[in-house]
């Protein structure tokens, strides 16, 4: 099984029962229909389900201290097995502008 480490948090391969109690939600994150607090609500669901297949004694307030509006993106993403890089301290993302 695939583990991602992030922020701290050691993520398995989501289920597909994760996959199907959520669906609503990763179209609609899918689409970027979500606020910011939906996305975090959505990023700490999927990430206590990721990391309980890795240790079944993680808890939801346990992931709901690392999840926030400002690295949800990058976990969201470790939930689907893709590594993003995390900035150094006082850093911000590179986003690179497609059309430049």
């Amino acid at each position: 099984m695939k583990v991602i480490t992030t922020h701290g948090l050691r993520l398995g391969p989501l289920l597909a029962v994760t996959l199907r109690e959520h669906k609503a939600e990763i179209v609609r994150a899918k689409r970027n229909e979500l606020d910011p607090l939906e996305m975090v609500e959505l990023t700490s669901a999927l990430a206590l389900a990721a990391a309980k297949r890795v240790d079944p004694a993680v808890t939801a307030e346990q992931i709901e201290q690392v999840v926030d509006v400002d690295n949800a993106g990058v976990i969201f993403a470790a939930c689907w097995g893709i590594t993003v890089p995390e900035p150094a301290p006082g850093e911000a993302l590179a986003v690179e502008n497609p059309s430049s």
